[in-house]
């Protein structure tokens, strides 16, 4: 998904529909958004923030450029997984494998993946989901 319009459907459709799926809860659950590049990154990041009608503690970019805007990576992976007013991080690949971020329950993918392999790896990031018996 590439186009703003695109970008907007899609998360003003998630910000509509999550309580559906997690009834009684206030908070938006912690989500990753899987972004094609760093610059759709970029064009992902802005309408997150319009969308929700929230600000930098909200949402934010976690990529290798992170840096280049004054941001530590590890420090804002480490925010992702502890503060409560970090709710949404868009990333291209620095969180698809080998980071774990328990608190992570919602997985949006705005970009194609073509090998099955790293879908799961990047699925993996969040937690499976308990089963309960009843």
């Amino acid at each position: 998904m590439i186009t703003e319009d695109e970008i907007r459907a899609v998360l003003t459709t998630y910000k509509n529909n999550w309580q559906r799926r997690l009834p009684g809860r206030a908070d938006l659950p912690k989500t990753l958004v899987f972004a094609a590049g760093d610059d759709h990154a970029e064009e992902v990041l802005k309408p997150v923030k319009e969308v929700f009608g929230r600000g930098d503690e909200f949402a934010k970019k976690i990529t290798y450029r992170s840096r280049a805007n004054g941001d530590d990576p590890d420090s804002l992976i480490n925010d992702l997984r502890n503060s409560p007013r970090l709710r949404v991080a868009v990333t291209v690949d620095m969180i698809a494998t080998g980071t774990d971020v328990k608190p992570l329950e919602c997985v949006i993918f705005l970009r194609s993946v073509k090998s099955p392999v790293l879908v799961e790896q990047m699925k993996g990031r969040r937690p499976a989901p308990s089963t309960r018996t009843t």
